[in-house]
C-alpha cells in the first residue's frame, strides 16, 4: 500500500519543482536555445524564433529579471550588438524544469504499466 502512493508523491514534488517562468512558450524557447550555445545575438535569436522585437525584449528582461540569462551590450565597430548568455543559476534551474519534466513523463507511465 505505501509504494502505490509514492508515485503520486513524486508526481506532486515534480509538479511543485516546475519553475513557472518557463511556462511561457517563448521563456521556454528562449532559454532552451540559449543552453545549447555559449552566447547568441539579440537578433540572431529573434530571427531564429520569429518573435517581434517587443515579444522578446519582455522576455528576455523576465529571464533576466530572475537571473535566468545574462545580457550584455558590445560594439562592432560603430554597430551596437546585445549578447545573450543563459546564467549558472538559469542553466541549473533549467536542468531542474527538464529532469521534473522528465519524472512526471516516466512516473506516468510505470505508473500506468501496473
Amino acid at each position: 500500500m505505501e509504494n502505490e502512493s509514492r508515485p503520486i508523491m513524486d508526481m506532486k514534488q515534480a509538479l511543485i519543482g516546475l519553475n513557472p517562468l518557463f511556462h511561457s512558450p517563448n521563456r521556454l524557447a528562449i532559454v532552451s536555445c540559449l543552453a545549447s550555445v555559449d552566447t547568441a545575438t539579440y537578433q540572431v535569436l529573434k530571427e531564429y524564433l520569429g518573435l517581434s522585437y517587443p515579444s522578446l525584449s519582455k522576455n528576455i528582461s523576465t529571464l533576466e529579471e530572475a537571473e535566468i540569462v545574462s545580457v550584455s551590450k558590445n560594439f562592432i565597430g560603430k554597430k551596437p550588438e546585445t549578447n545573450l548568455a543563459i546564467t549558472r543559476k538559469g542553466r541549473r534551474s533549467f536542468e531542474e524544469y527538464l529532469a521534473c519534466l522528465d519524472q512526471i513523463v516516466t512516473g506516468f507511465r510505470a505508473y500506468d504499466d501496473k
